[in-house]
Formats: C-alpha cells, structure tokens, sequence
C-alpha cells in the first residue's frame, strides 16, 4: 500500500467521523444541554479514539464516562 492509499484512507476515516459527529450532535438537541459545538467537539475526539485505538470502543465509552462525570459532580455539591 502506497502513501497516498493510507492518507487517502486516514482523510476518508477523519471526514466520516466529522460526518457522524455533525448527525450525533444535531441530534442531540437540548437547550438545557451543553452548546452544540462542544458536543460536536465531543463527539469528534470520541470518534478519533476509536479510530486511534484500532476501532476498540472502550478508550471512547471511559472518555464518555468521564465526560459525563464531570458534568454531573456540581449536581452533588
């Protein structure tokens, strides 16, 4: 495989996960929710995770988790 195969690759894999992260963020709408660019945000390094850890879901799900905790602590407080 040449090096313009895997960059073609790579720029291919990094446009669908800007793709699915637009659909996921539009799709989460919620004016009580956190703004819609950093749920894109979000959703992006989720999906980089996945892809940089050779498609393992668990590096996105414990990003997720976390995520998700910090948001809810100041419930706590």
């Amino acid at each position: 495989m040449s090096v313009n195969d895997k960059v073609a690759i790579h720029g291919a894999c990094f446009v669908a996960v800007l793709l699915v992260s637009y659909i996921f963020a539009n799709s989460h709408l919620n004016t009580s929710s956190v703004l819609w660019w950093l749920r894109f945000v979000g959703f992006t390094v989720y999906g980089g995770l996945y892809y940089l850890y050779n498609r393992n879901l668990v590096p996105a799900i414990v990003a997720h988790a976390a995520w998700n905790l910090i948001l809810i602590i100041p419930h706590f407080w």
